[in-house]
């Protein structure tokens, strides 16, 4: 259930980027964690610099996380988007319903990958509590 409250987010925290194709263009997507491995921010750089697009997406990055800092499910983000051309099995129409599919695919593995990078991070003392 979303939550009034945002969670503030640890300074020092996980963050996993990876490659993503949209449309024949790649991608980085960025994927920050908090303590818990709950997915609390993501970022899209595309690959073109300074374009509209980027900045675009930028901005919708940041509502995205913003949403998710208030508790809001990736899946539940993705099932109100569009898809191409309309059916749920159908791709993502845009670049945000494609990390929101990231996200929540993430969601659905129980994300224990970034548990397990944030156990090793702290035994290193490379997180502060």
């Amino acid at each position: 259930m979303p939550s009034p409250d945002r969670q503030r987010l640890p300074n020092r925290r996980l963050c996993l980027t990876d490659v993503v194709s949209w449309h024949g263009a790649d991608w980085l997507l960025s994927i920050g964690f908090d303590h818990g491995g709950r997915v609390r921010e993501v970022f899209l750089s595309g690959p073109k610099c300074g374009s509209e697009i980027e900045a675009t997406l930028a901005d919708a990055c940041i509502l995205v996380s913003l949403l998710l800092q208030h508790d809001h499910e990736p899946a539940a983000l993705l099932d109100r988007l569009s898809r191409d051309p309309v059916s749920p099995e159908d791709p993502a129409a845009s670049p945000i319903g494609l990390v929101l599919e990231r996200l929540a695919a993430m969601q659905a593995s129980g994300a224990e990958a970034a548990r397990e990078a944030y156990a090793a991070a702290a035994a290193l003392g490379r997180l502060a509590s």
